[in-house]
């Protein structure tokens, strides 16, 4: 039997996906115009995030054989998008790190989903937006806990 809460639950789900949907399509709009494969992108914005990525944690995230991502990050070092740096406390282990040019590609990318989302915010009433911010403030708060709870579970 359907709660009044599995209903809710559903619409919630519902509505996001409508929301997901819509903001998906204008990054995938601005992912076609990109000179990056899928998994070169991946890796760009993994490393982007990351701190100290070397070639092995890149592989073992891709889920790639380390020569293909040898290849795939050759290819962001040659478009000067990543560069290879010296590990300090094992000079045998290159770092990965992003250029200038990769970091300001990654916030282009994420300032149009911030943008898109922006444009649709902004057609809310005060009272809307108050609304939303406090109904996702919980959600969020979970959803960040959650997080942190299997960053501590990976360790």
């Amino acid at each position: 039997m359907e709660t009044n809460k599995d209903r809710i639950i559903e619409q919630i789900h519902q509505m996001g996906f409508i929301i997901s949907k819509n903001i998906e399509q204008n990054r995938l709009d601005s992912w076609l115009f990109l000179n990056l494969t899928m998994s070169q992108l991946k890796g760009l914005v993994y490393i982007t995030f990351q701190e100290n990525v070397c070639i092995r944690d890149l592989s073992q995230t891709l889920k790639m054989a380390q020569p293909n991502v040898t290849n795939l990050v050759d290819f962001l070092v040659k478009e000067g998008l990543v560069s290879r740096e010296e590990n300090p406390e094992d000079r045998r282990m290159l770092m990965l790190k992003t250029t200038a040019k990769g970091k300001k590609l990654v916030a282009e990318l994420t300032e149009n989903i911030l943008s898109e989302m922006s444009r649709y915010l902004m057609q809310l009433s005060m009272e809307q937006l108050q609304a939303l911010e406090n109904g996702l403030k919980p959600l969020a708060k979970l959803v960040q806990e959650g997080h942190n709870q299997i960053a501590i579970n990976k360790q």
